[in-house]
């Protein structure tokens, strides 16, 4: 239980600090353009899952889906994507929901 407290306060101080970060450059981008409230809050939630997700491990959100590693299995042994996809999964639904709260605070509808 303790091992999984510190990990989820880790998983979100990573995930507070990389969104505060990649929230302020995008507000900044999507305020010098003429698009509608509905695109950029589009843009916000995929570019902050896409890059803001946190992983315990060298890897990125398109190395994960896209690009699996056949080397990975022979190195960590064959349930090596089942250890991934135990923490990628939830990871992802709740980078993608914060996200998606976010969007919906700071591009408000005029």
């Amino acid at each position: 239980m303790e091992q999984s407290l510190s990990f989820i306060v880790l998983w979100t101080v990573s995930f507070a600090l990389s969104v505060a970060i990649f929230t302020a450059i995008i507000k900044w981008l999507m305020n010098k353009t003429d698009i509608t409230n509905k695109t950029k809050k589009l843009v916000f939630v995929a570019g902050g899952f896409a890059f803001c997700t946190p992983f315990p491990f060298p890897l990125s959100i398109f190395g994960m889906f896209f690009l699996p590693s056949i080397f990975a299995i022979t190195e960590f042994g064959g349930d090596y994507f089942w250890k991934l996809q135990a923490f990628t999964i939830p990871s992802c639904i709740f980078s993608f929901l914060i996200c998606a709260v976010i969007a919906k605070i700071i591009f408000k509808d005029d």
